[in-house]
């Protein structure tokens, strides 16, 4: 788990006071008093607190403002839900659209080489390899800033060769 998946997952901040812990020790101490079976990992924030994702959102809730004393280690550890202050708003939303891609060399008729030419545009979302197999068309799903600049033709490098590709916007109904 790294910082920016932890608003993905229920996580906690786990803090230490009257000493230190290592991660492994708050990984250890944590199966121990809540549960065995799940995989802990304890991600160092700051000095003497860790991020740790929760199992659910049910278990997290459980154990929200919960304080441990650990005699064996001279600390208590103190568990609270973890939300950021700072979250950003996003600045636009892309559109997702499918497009016809044409001018591909053949050997460059495959599963990876149509989902780069879909970030050429964009970010590739699916590859349609069962509309491809059927009719030949190359079906991509893209998300893209801007969908009605489409079609589009640009140069595209395959080894040392460049080719005109063309992108075209999928028509309704196809």
């Amino acid at each position: 788990m790294n910082v920016q998946e932890a608003s993905l997952v229920p996580t906690a901040l786990v803090s230490i006071r009257g000493g230190s812990l290592t991660p492994e020790i708050v990984q250890t101490e944590l199966a121990h008093r809540i549960r065995p079976d799940w995989k802990w990992e304890a991600v160092l924030h700051a000095e003497n607190s860790f991020l740790v994702a929760f199992p659910s959102i049910e278990e997290l809730k459980r154990m929200d403002d919960v304080e441990f004393r650990l005699k064996n280690h001279g600390v208590s550890m103190t568990i609270i839900e973890w939300k950021t202050t700072d979250e950003l708003i996003p600045a636009y939303e892309l559109d997702e659209v499918w497009v016809h891609v044409s001018g591909v060399p053949s050997p460059w008729h495959h599963y990876l080489a149509f989902w780069a030419l879909g970030c050429v545009i964009g970010a590739t979302q699916e590859v349609d390899m069962l509309t491809y197999r059927r009719t030949g068309v190359i079906r991509v799903k893209v998300c893209m800033h801007c969908s009605i600049q489409l079609p589009v033709t640009t140069d595209v490098v395959f080894g040392k060769l460049g080719y005109p590709i063309t992108f075209a916007l999928e028509e309704e109904g196809c």
